[in-house]
């Protein structure tokens, strides 16, 4: 609304200056030389308005534009600290499976583990640990049947090699042996 008042008290200054000056020159060849001046300047004024929209549309198409540039940065360093994420992960569970070679030197381990990190404080939250023994050599202790008879505790015993790793697991990643799970493969 301002720049429509504004468009219209301007375009009527310049009819106003331009009559005067049109009253006052004498009448002579110069006059339609004036005259033709003076239309050029009604004409700029009142297409000014539309000159003004085109470059705001410009100023509106850079200000996009920078809008798109800062959100596809913003999307390029949340990817990046997930990547440094998963690999600073990927680093521990490598580290993790060489400690674990070092400690059980007869077997070989899978890592994965599950978790994230706080860069903020450079602290490690790892939610879930799951190792498997890879190692074929290594014989599964199986317990005794009996034929005819209820077993009374269903639940799967884990052998004493598997309680060691998970263990020393348990005192590498400093986390809850609930949130460990050892297996064979």
């Amino acid at each position: 609304m301002e720049l429509l008042k504004n468009w219209i008290s301007t375009l009527c200054v310049v009819i106003v200056i331009i009559s005067i000056a049109h009253i006052i020159l004498p009448n002579s060849s110069i006059k339609k030389h004036v005259k033709f001046a003076f239309s050029l300047i009604i004409l700029s004024v009142m297409l000014s308005p539309i000159i003004g929209l085109l470059t705001m549309n410009k100023d509106i198409d850079e200000t996009v534009l920078q809008e798109k540039i800062s959100d596809v940065t913003r999307f390029d360093e949340e990817k990046k600290s997930l990547y440094d994420e998963e690999a600073i992960l990927k680093s521990v569970e490598k580290n993790l499976e060489k400690s674990l070679k070092d400690e059980f030197y007869e077997n070989e381990f899978e890592v994965n583990l599950i978790g994230k990190i706080d860069f903020d404080e450079v602290k490690f939250n790892i939610e879930k640990a799951e190792i498997t023994v890879l190692d074929e050599k290594k014989v599964k202790k199986v317990d005794k049947v009996v034929v005819g008879k209820e077993k009374v505790n269903k639940e799967e015993k884990k052998d004493s090699f598997l309680e060691k790793i998970e263990k020393f697991v348990e005192k590498e990643l400093e986390i809850s042996h609930e949130n460990i799970i050892v297996s064979y493969a």
